[in-house]
C-alpha cells in the first residue's frame, strides 16, 4: 500500500480483485448517494483479506462497468467520526475512493478524479539520512 499526502489529506493506494460491486443507494431528502466496492488483496495469504470501500456522491459512477474478478487499483482517503446515541459513543471509519484504475473498462473511463491522476514514485528519494529512521 502506498501513502501520499495530497492537499493536506493522506491518501492511500490498494490493489486487488473485485469481489462485490454494490448498487448505488440514495439517502435523505437531499439525495446523498453511496455505493460499496469490496476488494480482495493481492497477497498469497491462506485467509483472504476482504476490504470494503465506499464511493460517495459523484464518485459512485467510478464503479460502473466493474465486475467480479476484475483487477483494480484504488486511491482512497481514510476518514473517521464519532456518533453519540443515548450516551453510547460509536466510532466509524470509512475508506472513501476518489479514483479507480483498471477493471473491464481500463481504457481510462474509470480513472476519473477531480484531483487529476496521481502518480506515486517507485522509490522515495534519498534524503541523505541513510537508514536512520526516527521510529
Amino acid at each position: 500500500m502506498a501513502i501520499l499526502i495530497l492537499g493536506g489529506t493522506m491518501t492511500y493506494t490498494f490493489s486487488g480483485t473485485v469481489k462485490s460491486v454494490g448498487q448505488t443507494q440514495t439517502f435523505g431528502s437531499k439525495g446523498f448517494q453511496k455505493r460499496t466496492l469490496v476488494l480482495e488483496d493481492d497477497g498469497d495469504s491462506k485467509y483472504p483479506n476482504l476490504v470494503q470501500f465506499n464511493l460517495k456522491k459523484d464518485k459512485c459512477e467510478l464503479a460502473d462497468g466493474l465486475k467480479e474478478g476484475d483487477h483494480v487499483s484504488v486511491k482512497f482517503a481514510l476518514s473517521g467520526r464519532a456518533w453519540d446515541k443515548d450516551g453510547v459513543v460509536r466510532y466509524f471509519t470509512d475508506l472513501d475512493i476518489f479514483n479507480i484504475e483498471g477493471g473491464s473498462s481500463s481504457s481510462g473511463s474509470n480513472a476519473k478524479s477531480p484531483l487529476g491522476r496521481v502518480e506515486l514514485p517507485e522509490e522515495m528519494p534519498d534524503s541523505g539520512g541513510g537508514e536512520d529512521l526516527p521510529f
